[in-house]
C-alpha cells in the first residue's frame, strides 16, 4: 500500500491513503511492520479531504488532552492543529506533483 502521509507520533503510527473513492487514515502502534500495520490499525474513510482533516483533528486533540487545564488545553489545540496544518501542506505537496499541480 501506498502512503500519501507516514508520521510516527509519540508511539502512534498515523499514516493517510487513498482508494478510488475514499481518504482512508490508518492509525495504530508504530512498533508494528507495515504488513501489521495495514491489516491491524484502525481505519477511518472519508469521501473528501475537508472532512478527513476535521475528523483528524477532532482525534488528535482528544490525544493531546492531558486535563482541562487551561495551558494544557491552549498546548493540546496548538499540538493538534500545527499537525493537522503540516500534514495538509505535505499531502497538497504530494497530490500537486503526482496529479500536474491540480
Amino acid at each position: 500500500m501506498q502512503y500519501i502521509y507516514d508520521k510516527k507520533i509519540n508511539g502512534k503510527r498515523l499514516a493517510v491513503t487513498t482508494d478510488p473513492y475514499n481518504w482512508i487514515i490508518l492509525y495504530g502502534s508504530a512498533k508494528q511492520s507495515d504488513r501489521t500495520f495495514q491489516k491491524k490499525a484502525h481505519h477511518s474513510y472519508y469521501s473528501n479531504f475537508e472532512s478527513m482533516l476535521i475528523c483528524l483533528y477532532k482525534r488528535l486533540l482528544r490525544y493531546n488532552l492531558k486535563s482541562l487545564n487551561i495551558e494544557e488545553l491552549l498546548k493540546a489545540l496548538e499540538e493538534s492543529y500545527a499537525l493537522v496544518e503540516k500534514m495538509a501542506l505535505d499531502i497538497s505537496e504530494k497530490m500537486g506533483v503526482q496529479y500536474g499541480c491540480k
